[in-house]
């Protein structure tokens, strides 16, 4: 009995071993070798016998790129049989900024539409930058050399404030007027006339253009490249001369600049003269703060460096010199952006077309036509009849 008993136990041990070694080879499996691309999980429950074979990293890559771009899974004929179903069992008609976010790409909507900024959580901290930029040497220059400055004359200070509040202003434009975007062809069946908005503002308003079309027709591209139009593979829809697919703001824009994190906007058709205007002001404001800041300081050498300030001197000399060096800095590089695109304007080119060479089309890239908005925001959606 005793011998039966050991036996056994040594047979139990033997098949926990066993199993411990297989359990360890399936974690061992799961993780991917040095090299070896990450296998998929919906992709390993298909497999027969459990085995961890790695999806192919071009396929992986196409499943990736397919997460990335909605567009690209469904049509648009079943993007809005999905929003009249999702609505109409809601009850009630919604409007263009309640589905923004199934058919709009990645830009926000705000006050119904009416004010468009890009995404939040590619830019935020560019754009907190630009405004701790913007705001810290001058709250120095307002609230420390104002005083002296006003004694001596006010005319700097005035002159200083006016251009803050226009550099403020006008950045408040860039960052929340809408650059151009194109409504994707599943918003264009949604609302009302609109497609007939976005051929005219594309320069189609002759050409039958059918909305909605995975593919485009090859007959109809073959007349419009030649004028500049192309196809944009990730909203599936007619690209006109100069337009641009934004990656960050996930949409069309027409006659597109470029991106600028800074701003957290799209710089295109609609918004680039603000953006221009943004520059100008930045750049004289940073003269008039560091003149100011130069005058407050030859000023201050002359009454032997008598000011009341928390602390000690050489605090106060430590904050001088940052404000001055942030404020310089900034001057200089605002100054190079400022000088680089007055020369694409005058050449008549955007920042996309002079960095990768294709050229789509000609006019004037600050005086040119803006347009109208092709985003209603308050708008009804025409919901379809389900089939």
């Amino acid at each position: 009995q005793a011998i039966t008993t050991q036996a056994s136990f040594r047979r139990g041990q033997t098949a926990r071993k066993a199993n411990a070694h297989q359990e360890f080879q399936f974690v061992i499996m799961a993780f991917p070798r040095h090299g070896q691309p990450v296998a998929n999980e919906v992709e390993l429950s298909n497999l027969p016998g459990g085995r961890l074979d790695p999806v192919p990293l071009g396929q992986q890559q196409q499943q990736q790129q397919q997460q990335h771009n909605p567009a690209s899974l469904v049509s648009a004929l079943e993007e809005v049989q999905a929003i009249a179903a999702e609505w109409r069992a809601a009850g009630r008609t919604p409007r263009v900024h309640e589905i923004w976010h199934q058919t709009g790409g990645r830009s926000r909507l705000f006050m119904r539409g009416r004010c468009i900024k890009g995404p939040d959580e590619v830019d935020v901290k560019f754009n907190v930058c630009a405004w701790l930029g913007l705001i810290l040497p001058n709250s120095f220059y307002f609230t420390v050399c104002l005083p002296s400055l006003w004694d001596a004359s006010p005319l700097l200070p005035l002159a200083t404030g006016v251009l803050f509040l226009c550099t403020v202003g006008l950045m408040l434009l860039t960052s929340y007027t809408d650059p151009g975007i194109i409504p994707r062809p599943a918003l264009q069946l949604l609302v009302e006339g609109l497609d007939e908005e976005v051929r005219q503002a594309i320069g189609c308003g002759d050409v039958p253009i059918k909305v909605g079309c995975l593919e485009p027709d090859p007959s109809l591209m073959e007349l419009l490249r030649p004028r500049g139009y192309e196809w944009c593979r990730f909203c599936r829809m007619l690209q006109p001369p100069r337009a641009k697919h934004c990656r960050d703001c996930d949409s069309c824009i027409l006659r597109a600049d470029h991106h600028c994190p800074f701003v957290n906007n799209c710089i295109g058709q609609r918004n680039y003269v603000y953006f221009f205007g943004f520059l100008v002001a930045a750049v004289l404001l940073g003269l008039a703060v560091l003149s100011g800041l130069s005058v407050w300081y030859a000023g201050l050498a002359e009454k032997g460096n008598q000011v009341d300030f928390p602390n000690s001197s050489t605090v106060f000399g430590v904050v001088c010199a940052s404000v001055v060096m942030m404020a310089a800095a900034l001057l200089l590089g605002v100054l190079g952006l400022c000088g680089c695109h007055a020369t694409l304007i005058c050449r008549g080119r955007t920042t996309a077309e002079a960095l990768t060479g294709r050229i789509r089309g000609e006019g004037s890239t600050l005086l040119g036509f803006r347009g109208p908005s092709l985003i209603h925001g308050d708008r009804l959606v025409r919901l379809p009849d389900l089939v």
